[in-house]
């Protein structure tokens, strides 16, 4: 299925509302006019359909865009109904912001990547507190 560059466009506005919805879920993640901002409405159909063991099961609908939009709000949704959509975060490094899926137990991951992004900010971190002068008592 070919997608024009308008329903590059639309896709674009989808992964971005979708970045910043994960963003505001971090402490430091989005400004705090950002999340006075009302979300985009992105509209895709899905049909409802029983299958042979008579489990009801979403499908996508539509052309375009509003195909990948409707699989992409779909697995949003799948994901929010099995509890997993809390898992899914914007890494905390502000050079990075890659998405990923926190696999830790404890679901307290905040850089996808320690070696390449949490190792780097906690030696940024170390070194700016070493910096500070500190007070004698």
């Amino acid at each position: 299925m070919p997608l024009s560059e308008s329903d590059l466009e639309e896709l674009r506005g989808l992964r971005a509302e979708l970045r910043r919805l994960l963003a505001s879920r971090n402490d430091d993640g989005a400004d705090a006019g950002d999340r006075t901002v009302a979300p985009a409405v992105h509209v895709a159909a899905a049909a409802v359909r029983m299958d042979r063991d008579g489990r009801a099961v979403l499908e996508p609908r539509g052309q375009g865009w509003r195909y990948v939009a409707a699989l992409v709000l779909l697995e949003v949704f799948q994901a929010q109904q099995a509890d997993t959509w809390r898992r899914l975060k914007i890494c905390r490094n502000a050079r990075c912001t890659t998405a990923f899926f926190d696999r830790s137990r404890n679901n307290s991951g905040v850089w996808h990547s320690t070696k390449t992004c949490g190792n780097p900010e906690n030696l940024r971190a170390h070194r700016a507190r070493q910096r500070v002068p500190t007070t004698g008592l």
